[in-house]
């Protein structure tokens, strides 16, 4: 078990989504989004200080309608705009300046019938591109830059719940509602592969793709206590599924350092941090937890400090060395 926790931020609202910074010129600090059912919501960016062993809020604003994502830029240089995008009923890209979120642009402002984002992904080898999902069944990939839509799809019969980029920028992946893990090739929209659909086509709810190794990709369906890995160039059949959660499982992550590591959060109060190599040897993986107070809402494994994972728990956020 996991005992040294670097520092708990406690914040006025109950928080759901948690992101790091990539930049290494500003490390170790964290977003998060607050999740009420009322049209008001915020998001915050705060500083984890290792030295005095704090996290302190540097700017907040306000949101509208639940952020269920919220995410730094990837990109790492100094020179960069220090931005970052949150989903909503429509979703914001906020560069941040000193202590304030400026509000860059509204993607899609001029389209009024958009439907709420579900989720969002930004594609960390091609920068300009952002890929964003939503409840009315259409997955729109963004230019950064221009603020435009690029390619505006349907890629599911239902909901579409979340999208990941893989590590090669035209490869993209989706789950939703119709209980489908779908691939798509920004060169090729046309058709879309389905790499694993779920038993009884339950509702998938989020993916994660392995950024070390682009064969592995990771779900979850609803009210299910068991994560889903999937290999590419097997899809079929589950790679494996990891089941020592004892109820729901709420968010998965990769390791930015790691081909074989991947971190779940459950309502179950646990982070788990599992190591997938000894499958290679037909030997079951390992998994080392973290014990909340409460359940455990959203996970983020910090890019620039291989050690630091933080999470969202209750109205606080928890960084965990590990």
């Amino acid at each position: 078990m996991i005992r040294n926790v670097v520092f708990n931020y406690v914040s006025n609202n109950p928080l759901y989504s948690v992101s790091w910074s990539n930049r290494k010129d500003k490390p170790l600090r964290i977003a998060t989004t607050s999740f009420m059912s009322q049209i008001k919501n915020s998001c915050e960016v705060i500083q984890l200080n290792e030295q005095s062993n704090q996290m302190l809020k540097i700017c907040e604003t306000e949101i509208e309608y639940p952020p269920t994502k919220v995410q730094f830029s990837p990109d790492t240089s100094t020179g960069a705009k220090d931005l970052l995008v949150v989903g909503g009923l429509k979703p914001q890209l906020f560069e941040i300046q000193g202590n304030k979120m400026v509000n860059v642009a509204v993607l899609g402002a001029s389209n009024d019938s958009l439907s709420p984002c579900t989720s969002l992904d930004w594609n960390t080898v091609n920068k300009d591109r952002l890929g964003t999902c939503s409840l009315d069944t259409t997955v729109t990939v963004w230019s950064v830059e221009t603020h435009q839509p690029i390619k505006k799809l349907i890629a599911h019969d239902k909901e579409v719940y979340d999208i990941s980029f893989a590590s090669n920028p035209d490869l993209f992946g989706t789950v939703g509602g119709d209980g489908s893990l779908r691939m798509f090739d920004l060169r090729s929209l046309e058709h879309s592969t389905i790499l694993y659909e779920s038993q009884g086509l339950v509702p998938l709810l989020r993916l994660a793709w392995n950024h070390f190794d682009p064969n592995f990709i990771a779900t979850f369906s609803s009210d299910s206590n068991k994560v889903i890995v999937i290999d590419a160039r097997k899809p079929a059949v589950p790679y494996t599924e990891l089941a020592l959660h004892q109820s729901n499982v709420n968010a998965i992550c990769w390791s930015p350092h790691s081909s074989t590591h991947i971190c779940s959060a459950s309502t179950d109060r646990k982070a788990l941090i599992w190591d997938l190599y000894p499958i290679e040897t037909l030997n079951d993986p390992v998994a080392i937890q973290y014990e909340a107070l409460s359940p455990v809402n959203d996970i983020s494994w910090c890019g620039t400090n291989s050690d630091l994972i933080c999470m969202s728990v209750g109205n606080q956020i928890v960084a965990v060395r590990i």
